[in-house]
């Protein structure tokens, strides 16, 4: 076994207990207050970050077994929930800011994942070529179905934080600009971890810079929505 490999493969299990905890917390304070945004966003960050769970599961299967699962299994695991994390990352933000146009959105964000789960489960048992394949414990490689619906799905939640944001700009709230705040520094920190899994190399570098951000964009979450008292205090300037 390679130590590098051992490495990466524990600071991706550190990184994604950071993200299902958060994701927990949120989803546990959901059912103390009843807020549904508070839900969506929950589960949101629990499914987006399910193409870091295939890599553990992956390597998981080879020190148990000496063998990797399957290339269908590892996007299965890894890519099923990808758009419903984005769907209802738009859900919940358009509960917050726009509820005159949460129908729509909902029926638009049910058509997307309609098509995108016709079209997945057929591509992964007929053609993984247009899907993807992995190179290595680390890396993917998408193909052209992958990276058109990664692609969309980032662009949904990009959009959907930068809507966010220009809404609080001039809030008299302060709360609410320190929410938009530490919510664009997730929405940073996601993208950029995001965008180093499709660089066309593998580097231990970038795996590490990877790991560090989407567990800083799991922090970021947790702090914006839950708001603690201790952010409040660091961060607001009473009079």
């Amino acid at each position: 076994m390679d130590p590098l490999d051992i490495y990466i493969y524990v600071i991706t299990i550190i990184t994604m207990a950071i993200a299902f905890v958060a994701g927990g917390v949120i989803i546990k304070i959901y059912f103390k207050h009843k807020h549904p945004t508070l839900l969506y966003y929950g589960v949101a960050f629990m499914c987006v970050t399910s193409p870091w769970d295939a890599y553990i599961v992956n390597y998981t299967a080879y020190l148990i077994s000496g063998s990797e699962i399957s290339i269908q299994a590892f996007y299965l695991i890894g890519y099923s929930t990808v758009l419903l994390a984005a769907a209802a990352w738009v859900i919940g933000t358009f509960r917050l800011i726009y509820t005159h146009l949460l129908k729509i959105m909902k029926i638009l964000m049910a058509c997307l994942l309609t098509l995108y789960y016709m079209l997945f489960i057929i591509l992964v048992f007929t053609n993984m070529d247009l899907v993807g394949t992995t190179v290595g414990f680390w890396k993917i490689q998408y193909g052209i179905f992958t990276q058109v619906f990664i692609t969309l799905a980032l662009l949904i939640f990009t959009v959907t934080i930068l809507l966010f944001v220009w809404n609080a700009r001039e809030s008299e709230d302060p709360e609410a600009r320190l929410k938009a705040k530490i919510f664009l520094l997730m929405g940073v920190s996601f993208a950029i971890a995001s965008g180093i899994e499709i660089v066309p190399f593998f580097s231990p570098a970038l795996v590490i810079v990877s790991r560090t951000l989407l567990s800083l964009a799991a922090i970021f979450l947790y702090m914006a929505v839950v708001m603690p008292t201790w952010v409040k205090r660091l961060f607001i300037k009473t009079n």
